[in-house]
C-alpha cells in the first residue's frame, strides 16, 4: 500500500499540465491589480472616460 501511494503522489507531482493555468491565473490576477491601482486614483483616464461617457449619454438624449 505504501508503494502505490509513492507511485501515486510521485506522479502527481511529475505531472506538469496545471501549472501554465496556474501561471495564466496569477498574470490574471497581477494585471487586475495594476488596471485597479490605475483606475482608482482620481486620474486624468478617469475624467476623459467620465466626459466621454456624458457626451455619448447626451448625445443619445438629444437624438
Amino acid at each position: 500500500m505504501y508503494c502505490r501511494i509513492r507511485e501515486q503522489c510521485s506522479i502527481a507531482w511529475s505531472d506538469q499540465r496545471g501549472v501554465t493555468t496556474i501561471e495564466y491565473a496569477i498574470i490574471g490576477v497581477v494585471m487586475s491589480i495594476i488596471v485597479l491601482a490605475v483606475f482608482n486614483q482620481n486620474s486624468e483616464i478617469i475624467n476623459a472616460l467620465e466626459s466621454a461617457f456624458q457626451a455619448i449619454t447626451n448625445n443619445i438624449q438629444s437624438a
